[in-house]
């Protein structure tokens, strides 16, 4: 919904209270705040199916989690891209171009690679499947690793790893960043080797949970509160990542936008970015803190006896909405028209947001649970 939120793109000045405070900032939702916490999160779930005993670490289970990652993700996936090349971007079927189709199909797609404007959101998918490939080297690695200080240390050292490579590539990339404004995110933003410390992050919160599960002081924590003071800090995170990107975006747009542009940059890989980490894993830790207790699954009845459950349905609706509101957006841009710009705005986040549950669930139905079918389970 962040990312859906921040493509929409509240126009600027459009919300000013009668004291003349600009309240715009507050819809302009971070986009890449967005995918640090669904980085995080994918790295906490993929590690968790592993740990859980969902797979073993053997020949046969790494093939089938590996199996069961391309039946989650090449269907849907497959089918929106095939819709966008045949319907929205056709040019990308003419022989000079079928280049950009290679790097969409073996997942190493950035939207800077040609000037046709393919769906620009495929970059992280990309990022995503590529750490799926790494996740059982990772839990190879790391699975004997049980005490606080271990678990500490290695993520640590991933920090620092990984930092130094983002440094490496700010210094070396420093001048390039003045005259070409794509380089950062090409070389940071959209690899995995600068993310690949929110990836490790999460997928060590699961022995870290384990462990902290057996200090008996720590279990007389109020779980309630705990997740309380976690969605608070989320919420914050939003609000902070709305109003950098919303004034910096302005700033960009004066005659020293260069330098602006640096600054922004700057802050988001060496501050932004660890900070999300955190908050992430707080909020990952409270709502996983207590030990797994049966749930039933979901239908009409579970979500009667527990509403909350309504948001397992976007749950489920989420990698379609990811992959058709970019689409929508772009088609129903054209054909908007309001007396005013935040009357725009709204007209276009709420169409985006409708059809595009539309378009997901239809996909869901259709496509993801027939092709959940041909999951592999261990026996």
């Amino acid at each position: 919904m962040m990312v859906i939120l921040g493509h929409c793109r509240v126009p600027n000045y459009s919300i000013v209270v009668a004291t003349g405070i600009d309240l715009s900032w507050m819809l302009v939702s971070s986009g890449a705040i967005a995918v640090w916490i669904f980085f995080a999160l994918s790295g906490y779930l993929m590690g968790k199916a592993f740990y859980s005993g969902r797979y073993r670490y053997s020949r046969r289970g790494v093939l089938q989690f590996w199996r069961n990652r391309a039946v989650r993700i090449v269907p849907l996936y497959a089918f929106v891209v095939s819709f966008e090349a045949l319907f929205m971007h056709p040019e990308v079927l003419q022989p000079e171009n079928w280049y950009v189709l290679g790097h969409i199909f073996t997942f190493t797609y950035q939207n800077f690679i040609s000037t046709i404007g393919f769906n620009p959101t495929l970059w992280s998918l990309s990022v995503e499947v590529q750490f799926y490939l790494l996740v059982p080297l990772i839990y190879g690695v790391v699975r004997s690793i049980t005490t606080l200080r271990a678990i500490a240390s290695v993520m640590a050292l991933s920090l620092w790893v990984v930092f130094f490579i983002k440094l490496n590539v700010w210094n070396t990339g420093y001048p390039a960043i003045l005259y070409r404004e794509s380089y950062p995110a090409i070389h940071w933003y959209m690899t995995l080797w600068c993310s690949l410390d929110i990836f490790l992050i999460g997928f060590l919160l699961n022995p870290l949970l384990k462990r902290l599960r057996i200090i008996k002081r720590l279990m007389k924590i109020s779980v309630a509160l705990f997740k309380a003071v976690a969605v608070m800090l989320i919420a914050m995170l939003y609000l902070f990542g709305s109003h950098l990107t919303y004034y910096h975006v302005i700033a960009t747009q004066t005659p020293a936008h260069a330098v602006e542009l640096v600054g922004l940059w700057k802050v988001a890989i060496f501050g932004l970015q660890p900070l999300t980490v955190a908050l992430t894993s707080v909020f990952i830790l409270a709502f996983e803190w207590s030990p797994l207790v049966y749930r039933r699954q979901l239908s009409p009845g579970a979500i009667a006896q527990n509403p909350l459950r309504l948001l397992e349905v976007l749950g489920n609706l989420s990698y379609g909405l990811y992959l058709w509101h970019y689409l929508i957006l772009r088609w129903i841009q054209p054909l908007i028209a309001a007396p005013t710009e935040l009357q725009a705005f709204a007209i276009r986040l709420v169409t985006v947001l409708v059809l595009s549950l539309i378009a997901s669930t239809a996909t869901y139905y259709w496509i993801e649970l027939p092709a959940a079918k041909w999951k592999q389970w261990r026996a």
